[in-house]
């Protein structure tokens, strides 16, 4: 896999356009409602994914797909797609540029191949989103954005911000974009912001304790101290536009910032 590919996930919650938008050589899923924001961008995802109770129809289908219709999943554990794409190239392999398409273009649905849709059943345990990540981390992908993962239901947001944890877990890093903010999960390590960055920045911890927590450069600072997840001592902290830097030795943080800093985001 080439370095620093991005795998980016758009479902079906609110959208506000990419903060970042996919370039030549990442790779974008649409899990569910989330392929209608894409179509309309004139994005053609790689891979489409969902039971499709957002859609109401898989793409190419007038159809709908029922509750307990066909599903081309084999198991839990096992992402099979229709047709034999699987494995196969994507419309980014080809070293062309976002977006692949023009908006408007054909009908519902005819931006994309048989080849690139998994239907999952309705009853399943992990959401569209959810399914798209284990997905993009059978593939190798280490680098996550979420978008459509918040507004709407406030369970699926609270679902999102798990899977933000999920991937921190597996070593990887994930980053979740809603209206005028961006969050992500940091395990035992560290988050750093270059100066200028300006707005407000919560940190508050998803394990039980969190232990030797330091945050330097912010308007409240913390040397190797402890957040707990009954306890919200870090919100609204504020950058002072110098350089910021969250570290944590052992646990989980939720970092949550105003999308204004995120250019200032090092990486």
């Amino acid at each position: 896999m080439k370095a620093n590919r991005r795998c980016f996930i758009v479902g079906a919650g609110d959208f506000f356009g990419f903060l970042q938008p996919p370039e030549a050589g990442d790779y974008l899923i649409a899990a569910d409602g989330g392929y209608r924001a894409l179509e309309r961008l004139g994005y053609r995802p790689d891979l489409l994914i969902g039971d499709f109770d957002s859609l109401g129809q898989v793409p190419g289908d007038p159809s709908e797909p029922g509750e307990d219709g066909p599903s081309n999943m084999d198991n839990g554990n096992s992402f099979p797609v229709f047709g034999s794409r699987e494995g196969g190239p994507s419309n980014m392999d080809n070293g062309n540029s976002f977006p692949a398409l023009k908006p408007g273009q054909d009908g519902f649905g005819s931006h994309i191949d048989a080849g690139q849709i998994i239907r999952l059943p309705v009853r399943k345990d992990d959401t569209d989103i959810g399914a798209a990540v284990k997905i993009g981390l059978d593939k190798g992908f280490r680098d996550f954005r979420i978008y459509g993962g918040t507004g709407g239901r406030f369970a699926h947001t609270m679902a999102n911000i798990q899977l933000l944890s999920h991937i921190a877990e597996t070593g990887a890093r994930a980053f979740l974009y809603g209206k005028n903010a961006v969050m992500t999960a940091l395990k035992n390590g560290k988050l750093s912001f270059r100066e200028g960055a300006a707005g407000y920045i919560s940190i508050f911890s998803l394990a039980d304790i969190s232990r030797g927590v330091s945050i330097s450069g912010l308007k409240y600072e913390l040397e190797n101290g402890i957040l707990e997840n009954t306890f919200s001592l870090g919100v609204s902290n504020e950058f002072l536009a110098c350089p910021a830097h969250i570290c944590v030795e052992e646990g989980t943080l939720l970092v949550i910032w105003e999308d204004d800093a995120n250019r200032f985001l090092a990486t």
